[in-house]
C-alpha cells in the first residue's frame, strides 16, 4: 500500500524519478509494516462459532450481513426454582431452570439495527422483532456517545462499567437457557449497517479518501464483513475479487473496475517512445509466456441472503484448461446472479493474463504508472502496467496482457432452496379450565380439573405465520396475581364443534345408538376404533358441553370431520346430558393434549382461578372454574315409595300401615368391583336429607337445580338408604290433597348432591 501511495506522490512531486524513489521507499515501509509480499485472499469466517477469547478480532460490517458475535461480558448461570404440586401432606416437585445475562459485540463499525438472531441455527428472534425464548434485550449502535448498559452498571459498579464506545453490541438480560440444554448457545446475528446494495468504492471510502471523479461502479454487494486486521488487506481483498484498477490522483484514490475503464482512461504508447531491441525480429519489446497463468476453473465462495446467509459456491462455466481451480473466499453477501457474474469475470481475467511483456521507454511519462491500462500504437490488444523500474536502458515497464474489458452477457442464477428455520410470531394462548367428574385413579379428597389451551387468534391482530409456543400454568388470585407454579403446558387441545343435534341422556343408561358428527379444529386428531380393552383403559373420551362421552368407533369423513358411534354417555357422575345438545355445541377430546390438574380439595372455596403465561408474549390468559364436581356426591337412584304391611300395633283398633321411601346410593368415584362386594363409599359418613313438598311448590329449572317456593311439609335426615314414615307423618302428607314430591340429597364430605325426586300420591 505504501508502495502505491508513495509512488503516486513521488511522481506528482518529482516526476518519474521522484516516483521511482517513492516506490523504493514504499517497498521498504511495506516490508516492515505488512510483512512479505505473499497475497492473502479473503476469508470466509463470519459464520464461525461465537467466541469470547480476549483480543479477538471484531469485524467491520457493511450493508446487511450475518455475523457471529464475541461475548465481552457475562454473568454466571442464574438459577430459578419453582415448586410444582404438593400440599395436604403430599410431596411436591421442584423445577429448576437456568438463564444468563451477557453482552455480545457485533461490529467495530456503527450499526443501524439488529434484525434476526439465530441460536444453534434456530431462530431466537424473528423478522418482526419477536423473541422465541424469554429474554430481555437491548441494542447499542456503536457510536461514540453511548452510555454503559444499566445491567452492567448495576452488577459491576459505575466505576468499572464500560460503555464500549465505538463497538456495536447487544445485551441479553436473563436469557432463558431451557431450550439450549442449560448452556449458553452459539449466536449469530443479522445486522444492518448501511443501505444495501453497495459498491466496492463505498467500502473503500470508509477508510481511505476516494477520488469523487472515479468511474461509477455498479452496486453488487449486499453485505460485507471486513475481517482483516490491516486496512491494506481489505483493500487487497476487494481489489482482487472484483478486481479493480487503483490509481492515485490529487483528489485521492482513483478506483475503476477493470472491465468498466472509460475509453479516455486508456493511454496509448507511441512507437517513437519505445527503445527497439536488437535482433532479427525487430520487435519493439520482448514477450514471454506466463506458465500456468490460466486457471482451469474459478470457484467463488460467498454468503447467500436468500438462504439465511448460508455459504454458497459458484463455478465458472468453461472447459478444462490449465491447472487446478482457483478458489476465492469472499466474506460478502451476494445474490446468486451477481456471484455468478463475478465468477465469470474472474475467470475471464485469468484467461487474458497469460502473456508478459517488457517495454523499454525512451521518454519519461508520469501518466504511465502501475495499474494503468495502455494500448501500443499500431498493435491490437490492451496491456496493464504491472510495475516500472529504472535501468541502464531507461524506464522499463513490466506489462501483462489485459483484455478484461471484453463484454460478456450477464448471467442469471438461483440460490436454490434451504431448510430455513421457520419464523413464526409467538401469540398468546387462551386458557380453559374444565371441572370434570371423579375418576377411579383420583383421590377421594381431590378435585379433577382439565386445563386446555388454544391459540388466541381472536385476541391478536397477527395472522398467517403465527404460533403458540407453549407456556406455564399457575394458580392465580381473583385480581390477576400469580401464586403457585403448577406445570408446563406444551400442546394445544383438540377442540371441535357438534354438527348434529343429539337427544338427552340419563345418568342410569349409558349405551346409546345415536351417533355424533364432530368437526375438529386445526390438525387432524387421528381418531381410531377401540375394543372393550380400550373402553376399560379410558380411551376415546370426549367432553361435549358438560357431558363426558366415550365412543368405540370413529369414521373419518374428510376435512377434519368424524362420525362417532358406539357411544357411552353421561359417564362419571351421569350429568351434563340431561337436556341433549344442539348443533354448534363445543366439544373437547380428553386425550394427551389435556393437562390434568389434580388439586387438594378445599371445603372453604368452591371455585379456582388459574393463569397461563405464554412464551414470547406479555399478556396472560385467566380462567376460573368451579372445583366441586369431583367432590360432590352423586344423587341417589331407584327411588321407590311403598306401603308396608300392617304392623302388630293398632290404632283405634285398626292395624297400622307404615309408608317407606327407599333408594340406592351411588359412589362419586367409579370402581371395578367383584360381585357380592358392596361398592365402597368415599365420603366420611353416609347421610341423606329428605324433604316432602306439594307438587305445586316445586319447579325444575333447566340444567341447574329445582326451585322451591315454600317450606317442606316434612323434612328428615338419616344415615340409612331408606326412610319410614309414621302414621302422623302420613296424615300430614294426605291432608295436603295434592301430589307429593320427595326430594333426596346425599350429604357428602365437601358438598351436597344434586336432588333426586320422586312424585307419588298418598292413598
Amino acid at each position: 500500500m505504501a508502495t502505491l501511495v508513495l509512488t503516486a506522490v513521488g511522481t506528482v512531486v518529482g516526476g518519474p524519478i521522484g516516483g521511482a524513489i517513492g516506490a523504493i521507499i514504499g517497498r521498504q515501509i511495506d516490508g516492515v509494516l505488512f510483512g512479505s509480499n505473499d497475497r492473502e485472499g479473503p476469508r470466509l469466517t463470519d459464520l464461525a462459532v461465537q467466541t469470547s477469547q480476549y483480543g479477538s478480532l471484531v469485524p467491520r460490517i457493511y450493508g446487511r450481513m450475518r455475523v457471529a458475535g464475541t461475548v465481552i461480558w457475562a454473568t454466571d448461570l442464574i438459577e430459578s426454582r419453582e415448586r410444582q404440586g404438593g400440599g395436604k401432606g403430599r410431596p411436591g416437585t421442584v423445577q429448576f431452570s437456568y438463564g444468563v445475562s451477557m453482552a455480545v459485540v457485533l461490529s467495530s463499525r456503527p450499526l443501524r439495527n439488529v434484525k434476526r438472531i439465530w441460536a444453534e441455527g434456530n431462530l431466537l428472534r424473528g423478522e418482526a422483532g419477536d423473541f422465541k425464548t424469554n429474554t430481555g434485550f437491548r441494542f447499542y449502535n456503536g457510536h461514540g456517545d453511548q452510555d454503559p448498559d444499566p445491567l452492567i452498571t448495576a452488577l459491576e459498579g459505575e466505576e468499572a462499567a464500560l460503555g464500549y464506545r465505538g463497538l456495536a453490541y447487544c445485551v441479553f438480560e436473563e436469557l432463558d437457557l431451557t431450550d439450549f440444554g442449560n448452556r449458553i448457545p452459539s449466536l449469530t446475528f443479522e445486522v444492518e449497517a448501511d443501505d444495501a446494495p453497495l459498491s466496492p468504492s463505498d467500502i473503500f471510502a470508509d477508510f481511505a479518501h476516494v477520488d469523487p471523479n472515479s468511474p461509477k461502479q455498479p452496486a453488487e454487494i449486499l453485505g460485507y464483513s471486513a475481517q482483516a486486521d490491516r486496512q491494506v488487506q481489505v483493500l487487497d481483498e476487494l481489489a482482487t475479487s472484483f478486481p479493480h484498477h487503483i490509481d492515485w490522483s490529487m483528489d485521492g484514490l482513483r478506483l475503476a473496475r477493470r472491465d468498466l475503464i472509460p475509453a479516455n482512461d486508456i493511454l496509448t504508447v507511441r512507437d517513437a517512445d519505445i527503445i527497439h531491441q536488437e535482433g532479427d525480429s525487430g520487435t519493439p519489446a520482448e514477450q514471454r509466456m506466463r506458465p500456468h497463468a490460466r486457471a482451469q476453473q474459478i470457484q467463488l465462495r460467498y454468503y447467500e441472503p436468500e438462504r439465511d446467509y448460508q455459504a454458497g459456491i459458484r463455478r465458472s462455466l468453461n472447459g478444462n484448461i490449465g491447472r487446478a481451480p482457483a478458489i476465492f473466499d469472499m466474506p460478502a453477501a451476494l445474490t446468486a446472479s451477481n456471484a455468478q457474474n463475478i465468477t465469470q469475470r474472474l475467470y475471464r481475467y485469468s484467461q487474458y493474463q497469460d502473456r508478459e511483456r517488457t517495454l523499454h521507454m525512451a521518454r519519461l511519462d508520469p501518466m504511465l504508472r502501475p495499474g494503468r491500462t495502455i494500448r501500443i500504437e499500431n498493435e491490437a490488444g490492451l496491456w496493464r502496467i504491472d510495475q516500472w523500474r529504472f535501468s541502464v536502458e531507461g524506464v522499463s515497464l513490466e506489462l501483462i496482457r489485459d483484455e478484461s474489458g471484453k463484454d460478456t452477457a450477464p448471467a442469471q442464477a438461483e440460490a436454490g432452496r434451504s431448510l430455513s428455520a421457520p419464523d413464526q410470531i409467538a401469540i398468546g394462548g387462551a386458557l380453559d379450565i374444565f371441572d370434570l367428574p371423579a375418576t377411579a385413579e383420583l383421590s377421594p379428597n381431590a378435585v379433577n380439573l382439565a386445563a386446555t389451551v388454544r391459540e388466541d387468534i381472536a385476541g391478536s391482530d397477527i395472522s398467517g405465520a403465527s404460533i403458540w409456543r407453549g407456556g406455564a400454568l399457575y394458580r392465580a388470585t381473583a385480581d390477576g396475581g400469580l401464586l403457585d407454579f403448577i406445570g408446563p403446558v406444551q400442546a394445544q387441545a383438540d377442540y371441535g364443534t357438534l354438527l348434529n343435534g343429539v337427544s338427552p341422556a340419563t345418568g342410569i343408561m349409558h349405551d346409546y345408538n345415536e351417533p355424533l358428527i364432530i368437526a375438529f379444529e386445526g390438525a387432524d386428531p387421528f381418531l381410531a376404533n377401540i375394543d372393550q380393552d380400550g373402553l376399560s383403559n379410558g380411551d376415546n373420551m370426549l367432553l361435549l358441553g358438560d357431558e363426558v362421552i366415550q365412543f368405540e368407533r370413529a369414521d373419518f369423513l374428510g376435512e377434519g370431520q368424524y362420525h362417532l358411534s358406539g357411544l357411552y354417555r353421561a359417564l362419571g357422575d351421569g350429568l351434563g346430558g340431561e337436556n341433549g345438545h344442539e348443533a354448534g355445541t363445543r366439544c373437547l377430546l380428553l386425550n394427551h393434549n389435556v393437562a390434568y390438574v389434580p388439586a387438594s380439595g378445599n371445603i372453604l372455596r368452591q371455585t379456582g382461578d388459574y393463569a397461563l403465561v405464554s412464551r414470547g408474549v406479555s399478556d396472560l390468559s385467566f380462567a376460573q372454574t368451579s372445583m366441586i364436581r369431583a367432590l360432590r356426591p352423586l344423587p341417589p337412584v331407584h327411588l321407590c315409595w311403598q306401603i308396608l304391611p300392617p304392623s302388630s300395633n293398632t290404632q283405634n283398633g285398626q292395624p297400622v300401615y307404615i309408608s317407606q321411601l327407599r333408594w340406592t346410593r351411588r359412589s362419586r368415584i367409579p370402581f371395578l368391583w367383584s360381585d357380592g362386594v358392596d361398592m365402597p363409599l368415599v365420603e366420611e359418613r353416609e347421610a341423606y336429607s329428605i324433604g316432602f313438598w306439594q307438587a305445586s311448590a316445586v319447579d325444575h329449572a333447566l340444567e341447574t337445580d329445582i326451585i322451591i317456593s315454600q317450606p317442606p311439609l316434612l323434612s328428615f335426615e338419616t344415615d340409612q338408604s331408606f326412610l319410614n314414615l309414621s302414621v302422623e307423618d302420613q296424615d300430614i302428607l294426605t291432608s295436603s290433597g295434592e301430589t307429593i314430591v320427595a326430594i333426596i340429597r346425599h350429604l357428602g364430605t365437601y358438598a351436597t348432591s344434586k336432588p333426586a325426586t320422586l312424585y307419588f300420591q298418598m292413598p
